[in-house]
């Protein structure tokens, strides 16, 4: 894909001008203690969206997990199992729905997009690879980040 790319497309490391203004100014609140948590190590960090959602980010990745979903309860079993653990299906939910409760509660909003977020003159994209890169499309022109950290 990268032989694809724009000649004209240009490559900077992490610019947190390019990204949304939450990123780069976030307060970061981390996750309730709670034993499954503990079971599952790592760190994990929740908050709402600007429509009060919760959500839960594990160890710094940029994709983020809706507290709603299943998804978040089958994230954090199988961190869990993967330690030798096997918590009951009701100590998932219920410590899932205490992140969500904390989340709704106790956090700042921080805006959650799709992938793609607006930024003073555009969009960035989160093209979801494992080098955590971004690109940032405006009236000017388009730029690769390199190594963005946070959800997007």
């Amino acid at each position: 894909m990268k032989e694809e790319r724009d000649k004209k497309v240009t490559t900077s490391k992490t610019d947190k001008s390019a990204l949304p203004e939450s990123n780069s100014q976030r307060k970061e609140v981390v996750a309730p203690s709670h034993p499954l948590l503990t079971a599952a190590g790592g760190r994990f960090r929740v908050f709402r969206d600007q429509h009060g959602r919760g959500w839960l980010q594990i160890d710094g990745s940029t994709t983020v997990l809706d507290l709603a979903s299943p998804e978040a309860e089958v994230a954090l079993l199988q961190r869990v199992v993967e330690r030798g653990g096997m918590p009951r299906s009701h100590e998932v939910r219920d410590c899932v729905d205490q992140l969500a409760a904390f989340a709704r509660i106790t956090t700042d909003v921080e805006p959650v997009y799709f992938r793609v977020a607006p930024v003073a003159g555009g969009v960035v994209i989160d093209v979801a690879d494992a080098a955590n890169t971004r690109i940032r499309v405006t009236g000017e022109g388009v730029e690769v980040l390199d190594a963005c950290g946070g959800p997007l």
